[in-house]
């Protein structure tokens, strides 16, 4: 377990293996329809990715933000109804440092 907030926990397999998130939704989040699916993809650069993405016309459900826990991310909703969230990770607020465990 790389992260663990209570409402939200990002464990990774391995060093530096792949990582799965588990989120139960707070206030104000957006509630999605799909199979309680939620995709998260880390990209170098999250400001270049929403300006592409919406550039070609994809509509966000969340938008591009800074989250105190950590990243700065937008989301959006894949056809069949899962959100799919874009972050580049970011320095954390005094607040949600203690949840880091790596």
């Amino acid at each position: 377990m790389i992260f663990d907030c209570g409402w939200y926990v990002n464990l990774q397999f391995g060093d530096n293996g792949p990582t799965i998130q588990f989120m139960q939704p707070q206030e104000g989040m957006p509630v999605f329809g799909g199979e309680g699916v939620m995709l998260n993809f880390s990209v170098d650069d999250v400001d270049a990715e929403y300006a592409r993405l919406t550039g070609a016309g994809l509509q966000t459900a969340m938008p591009l933000e800074d989250h105190p826990w950590g990243d700065r991310g937008f989301s959006v909703i894949d056809p069949i109804g899962n959100s799919v969230y874009i972050y580049s990770d970011r320095e954390p607020s005094v607040e949600f440092r203690q949840y880091y465990n790596a």
